[in-house]
């Protein structure tokens, strides 16, 4: 009876240990930016202007990615999740890309000691970064500056969108970063005309 319970108890517990080393998906981390080299500064900019705030839609400030199932359905993938919080990844993704190739224009984090001084204040607010069950990444944001010297506030609002090609979520968070530098080139054109 003791061999027979005994080789009961091996079968068993042979068996949970069977269940238990099922292959588990491993988390997936992501970062919108990348490595390279910070663009360089004009030496005597004619434009300081301040990165003053940065504001995300409440459902971005988790750190899962997000996809839009439905036009009135979101899923947050537990196994993908952003490396660092998204608010300041998008912000030094803005900040490089609206430096990148200025000649006249310095944008600046308002931690800047060169902040004091400035008169002009950029302020962004993204209301959906995310890709679509439209097989697509869709940006929408509205953006400001202010001049606290004239006390004039100018406004642009933009709805990004760029097709995805492939599908998976690495090369959603690529074509999130391509949403951002054509966000960020529209911010320049518009504030060089302001």
């Amino acid at each position: 009876m003791t061999k027979c319970r005994t080789l009961l108890i091996s079968a068993f517990v042979t068996f949970l240990s069977a269940c238990s080393s099922a292959p588990v998906e491993p988390i997936q981390y992501y970062t919108l930016d990348n490595v390279s080299d910070l663009p360089s500064e004009p030496e005597m900019p004619s434009r300081v202007i301040v990165f003053k705030t940065l504001t995300l839609a409440e459902y971005l400030q988790q750190s899962y990615l997000t996809f839009q199932s439905n036009s009135h359905q979101l899923h947050y993938a537990s196994k993908h999740i952003w490396a660092e919080n998204l608010q300041t990844s998008i912000e030094k993704v803005l900040l490089k890309e609206l430096n990148k190739d200025e000649n006249d224009i310095v944008f600046i984090k308002d931690s800047d000691p060169r902040a004091r001084t400035a008169v002009e204040y950029l302020s962004v607010d993204i209301e959906h970064l995310l890709a679509t069950n439209n097989q697509s990444i869709q940006l929408a944001a509205r953006y400001w500056l202010n001049m606290s010297e004239e006390k004039i506030s100018k406004a642009g609002v933009s709805n990004v969108e760029t097709p995805l090609v492939k599908s998976g979520y690495a090369s959603s968070v690529k074509e999130m970063r391509a949403a951002l530098t054509l966000f960020a080139t529209e911010i320049k054109g518009n504030i060089k005309q302001w």
